[in-house]
């Protein structure tokens, strides 16, 4: 493998910016009320026929007109509910009874106040695999005389009063209506709980070599504030960055030490605001160096052009190293390794700081081979970054490496002396060719962008999205 290649892969891992797109904010209800408004006013009633003791029935012809306003979502300690607390409506059927002598008509259900509070509990569970995004159960809150039953007999002669087919109808209508409202409402969910991805498949691959990140979580704040409008929602998620080998997981084994403080996450000012910490990042560095090292560098790998051959009479080698002289003009085999080291990853005010380590170990060609010495490099690499919107849908996330701070110590050695600041040197000296590429986040067709921005805080990176979000 070149090493143009893995520092090409690991950078291009590192900013990848194929994350979760849901995190803190404000989500305007009006588009998807009137969505959901039409939705059930246009919905087709079967007719209902069936028989309560000697009565037969038949229920016919139904039609909605529905009008909800007063958008609100709010929590409890296990539960979210989102509701209307202006809820208004007018439900229109015939019916057709009979008991011995058969009777028609119809019936009128309406409001006489905007005073209802219509609301649902909802279930957002994506924390396992299959996500599961339901609601359980719909409840009417109104005062008495708010909601009107009558029912009018339309037959030349009506011997069934009216009063009591409107008090027969009363007992049932609430829960039937409630039950009718959890089942539309399900239904009409269907379709975006498809678009819940608990596990999302980053473009990058290598070889038979696959990245993920984790999107499990939970929805961990709800803010119904009269200050906050429209209301807030916090979606959390794990943001683990993992590969698969052949489909076998290369396991992360750490866990995020910090999650950040609700007043990062309350009182936003656009429609979707993007907060990652340091251990998305971290993850990636992790998972980058597990699945690409350790890594085995013959000397006839090494470019001709490269200046630094793997020779024991190489310049650079025999300077660093005089003891190589003692074997003249013989290959060195290099073997790099991350040794499992736990990256670090500080995020502030200025950027981003990333801390990892590698080490290499050198061994002599010879007859029997002779292991010349080792070293570790600790890196401390600090990076800006900054986002442009390209157009309504796409946002480019570019990023540049200010500086590198290495620190080498040999590890051990059989060829005596081995000055470790000459590989301070080499990184520093290939530091001003690394690259780092930019990169593109496509949303989806509602959300249209008009600006972004990028702010960095105390281990957070906060991307604000400004623009609209469509049904």
């Amino acid at each position: 493998m070149e090493q143009k290649n893995i520092i090409i892969l690991l950078l291009s891992l590192l900013f990848s910016t194929q994350i979760c797109y849901c995190q803190p904010g404000n989500y305007s209800a009006a588009g998807y009320t009137a969505k959901l408004v039409d939705y059930i006013n246009s919905y087709h009633i079967p007719d209902i026929s069936g028989t309560s003791g000697s009565i037969s029935y038949t229920f016919s012809s139904v039609t909605i007109n529905l009008d909800l306003d007063g958008f609100f979502f709010n929590q409890d300690p296990t539960s979210f509910f989102i509701g209307w607390a202006d809820t208004e409506f007018k439900i229109t059927f015939n019916y057709h009874v009979c008991e011995v002598i058969c009777e028609s008509g119809y019936v009128n259900i309406y409001t006489t106040s905007e005073n209802i509070t219509l609301s649902t509990e909802l279930i957002l569970d994506y924390s396992t695999y299959i996500a599961n995004f339901n609601l359980t159960q719909t409840t009417i809150d109104s005062d008495k005389g708010d909601i009107v039953i009558e029912a009018h007999c339309t037959d030349t002669i009506c011997l069934i009063p009216v009063g009591d087919i409107s008090n027969a109808i009363s007992n049932s209508f609430v829960p039937t209506l409630t039950n009718g409202i959890t089942n539309g409402l399900n239904e009409y969910l269907e379709a975006p709980q498809n678009y819940i991805y608990t596990f999302i498949k980053l473009p990058e691959s290598f070889n038979d070599v696959t990245f993920q990140i984790d999107c499990t979580g939970q929805l961990v704040e709800a803010s119904n504030s009269p200050s906050y409008y429209p209301p807030q929602m916090t979606a959390e998620f794990m943001g683990t960055v993992f590969a698969s080998i052949n489909e076998t997981v290369v396991p992360v084994p750490f866990s995020p030490n910090y999650i950040p403080d609700t007043s990062y996450l309350e009182n936003i000012d656009a429609p979707i605001v993007v907060t990652l910490t340091p251990y998305i990042f971290q993850s990636v560095v992790y998972t980058g160096l597990a699945v690409l090292l350790p890594v085995t560098v013959q000397p006839n790998e090494i470019p001709a052009a490269s200046p630094i051959k793997l020779n024991t009479s190489d310049s650079f080698f025999s300077s660093i190293a005089p003891g190589l002289l003692q074997y003249p003009n013989l290959g060195l085999l290099l073997n790099v390794s991350s040794n499992n080291y736990i990256p670090t990853v500080t995020i502030n005010a200025t950027g981003m700081t990333v801390e990892v380590a590698v080490e290499a170990d050198f061994t002599i060609l010879s007859q029997p081979l002779q292991y010349a010495f080792g070293v570790k490099i600790d890196l401390q690499v600090e990076i800006v970054n900054d986002v442009t919107v390209l157009n309504s849908t796409t946002i480019e996330l570019s990023s540049k490496i200010l500086n590198i701070v290495p620190s080498s110590s040999i590890t051990y050695s059989n060829v005596g002396q081995v000055d470790p600041t000459g590989f301070n040197q080499l990184v520093q000296m290939v530091e001003g060719f690394i690259k780092v590429p930019s990169f593109n986040i496509t949303l989806p067709s509602q959300i249209q962008i008009s600006n972004t921005t990028i702010n960095f805080y105390d281990n957070i990176i906060q991307i604000p999205i400004h623009g609209t979000i469509s049904p």
